[in-house]
């Protein structure tokens, strides 16, 4: 196979009958196809949609990039105006957004401390107040009788759907960007203490999150489908027709518990800001795949012991990390701690997916299937094909017959671009010497560990180096994933190697040995949760999803970030 150049990805082919010029506000640049420039920059190919992205979901991804931008001039961050996305097809890369003038980067330097300082003043009480806003607006749009509604009113709604969709992204970056940079004053200060990187991230886990109490309820059905006729029904085809089919009273009360968990937890779905996508509140699949694949495993994941163990672990470190210090560096080491730990985004990352990434958008996909329920198309989520400049279009009066004849032809064109994820590269572009985006840094781990890996990369290596974000040494078999759909695929002790991981990646964790991804930093969703489940884990890796394959027996270090590949599999 012929290895691509920047130049077959310049104007790469898009969606049939749409240029890549959508609508909406940027500080400075919106997704957009690849131009002969950008070869100058570095991109990543986004581990969030490994689906890739319909026209709705990029239309919705459109206003994450707006939330960057926006959040980057808020604070003023010095090295980057935000991120950028590139589409290629139906996929995305990420880079920065340069700041390149030198008088600007040394302005907004003298004023991005203070500004971050204000917003960290009292952390818990600023998430409260946003929280706050944020529920009242998710109790408001899901209680909502979309069902009932009539074009004018499915106008109103998807209105205000849209505008919160906005504003909550805008209030995601508002509190991420200085948490973030919280994290990287300490990391520095850590760094030149001579503390190394996965001792740093241990002084801030162990805390219960959202996220976390999702799963456990999922394991507490798990437990009660056990040995009963619910675990047939389950590991059978179609299980949620088979599960409303029976008339046993076992199951009937198991259905209930079932209900009540998606009352409290099933508003939300299997990818992040992806309103293409079934919430579990409409179709729990996915939650009873998982729910199966926990009732299989050999023994239960023990929530209580694991957060006892991760508390433990941050006290040692954190007592360990003091003890090497002198009484000056001790002070500096120790105020920079409680800064941190009160505004703690490990916690935060993870309590916040449950609010924002993996709901907010479902309102938006709630009036998209109403209206296309009053357009009368032919397959339920036909209207997922159009962009919001089109669906706006149908809400104003416009015909649907002007756009019914796109859908087949996109919804094609989705399917062959989803089918050849495995084949795009990983990175495009000129590797920097590192990255000034806080996010693209800590998040998607563009550090010189990854930047290394890229660059020395080959198809015969058998041992790399990535970041060490969750201590400990495993070996075990390979089992490489690059979809979250085939994610049931994995068996118990396998150690899981994935280009990214997103909250509807974690319950693998209570079920694999370790994780290997080819990015991530010590603050990305692959990095928190691994060490709450406390299995080991690398990040950064760059190549381990095309060094590794399935089957291959590997050894990881968490620790150090070293992977070696001890023993090929059969072919």
């Amino acid at each position: 196979m012929t290895t691509p150049s920047f130049a077959d990805f310049i104007d790469a082919p898009f969606y049939p009958g749409a240029s890549l010029s959508l609508p909406g506000r940027y500080n400075e640049e919106p997704i957009q196809p690849f131009g002969p420039a950008d070869e100058a920059r570095f991109w990543l190919l986004d581990g969030h949609w490994s689906r890739g992205l319909t026209p709705l979901c990029m239309s919705a991804v459109s206003d994450i990039v707006w939330g960057t931008q926006s959040g980057a001039e808020m604070y003023q961050l010095p090295a980057t105006k935000g991120t950028a996305g590139r589409a290629v097809g139906i996929h995305v890369y990420v880079g920065d957004v340069p700041c390149c003038s030198g008088w600007e980067i040394g302005d907004r330097a003298t004023r991005v401390e203070a500004l971050v300082g204000d917003a960290l003043a009292d952390f818990p009480a600023l998430w409260a107040n946003r929280l706050a806003s944020i529920e009242t607006a998710l109790d408001h749009f899901e209680s909502a009788d979309v069902a009932a509604m009539d074009l004018a009113a499915v106008r109103e709604y998807m209105a205000e759907a849209w505008a919160f969709h906005k504003w909550v992204w805008v209030v995601h970056f508002e509190l991420m960007d200085p948490l973030i940079g919280n994290y990287m004053g300490f990391r520095g200060l850590c760094g030149e203490l001579g503390v190394a990187d996965v001792d740093i991230a241990q002084c801030f886990q162990g805390l219960p999150t959202k996220i976390m109490e999702t799963d456990e309820g999922l394991w507490q059905l798990a437990a009660a489908a056990r040995g009963t006729a619910v675990a047939d029904l389950l590991a059978g085809p179609d299980p949620l027709a088979r599960l409303r089919g029976s008339g046993d009273p076992a199951v009937a009360a198991w259905r209930d518990h079932l209900n009540s968990f998606l009352a409290a937890y099933g508003w939300r779905t299997e990818g992040m800001c992806d309103p293409s996508l079934a919430p579990w509140i409409e179709d729990p699949t996915p939650a009873l795949e998982t729910i199966a694949a926990f009732a299989r495993a050999p023994r239960n994941h023990d929530f209580m012991a694991a957060r006892a163990a991760a508390v433990a672990e941050r006290e040692s470190t954190i007592a360990r990390i003091r003890a090497s210090l002198s009484d000056v560096d001790g002070a500096r080491f120790d105020g920079t701690l409680s800064a941190c730990q009160q505004a703690n985004f490990s916690w935060w990352q993870e309590e916040h997916n449950f609010y924002i990434d993996l709901r907010a958008h479902i309102p938006l996909r709630r009036a998209v299937l109403r209206l296309g329920e009053l357009v009368g198309v032919e397959q339920f989520d036909d209207l997922c094909y159009l962009f919001r400049h089109e669906l706006d279009s149908l809400l104003g009066g416009t015909p649907y017959s002007t756009y019914a004849n796109l859908i087949a032809p996109r919804r094609a064109f989705y399917i062959e671009g989803r089918a050849r994820r495995s084949e795009m590269p990983g990175s495009l572009g000129t590797p920097p010497e590192g990255s000034g985006d806080p996010v693209m840094k800590e998040i998607f781990g563009v550090d010189r560990a990854l930047l290394d890996a890229v660059g020395n990369a080959s198809s015969d290596a058998t041992s790399f180096t990535g970041i060490g974000v969750s201590a400990g040494v495993v070996r075990g078999l390979a089992r490489v994933v690059t979809d979250v759909a085939n994610l049931i695929d994995i068996g118990p002790d396998e150690i899981l190697i994935c280009v990214f991981t997103t909250p509807s990646w974690t319950p693998a964790f209570a079920i694999i040995a370790g994780c290997v991804a080819d990015t991530g930093g010590t603050l990305s969703h692959t990095a928190i949760v691994a060490r709450e489940y406390r299995i080991p884990a690398v990040c950064a890796a760059g190549v381990a999803t095309s060094s590794i394959k399935t089957g291959d027996l590997i050894e990881l270090d968490g620790t150090t970030g070293a992977v070696h590949i001890l023993e090929r599999a059969a072919p």
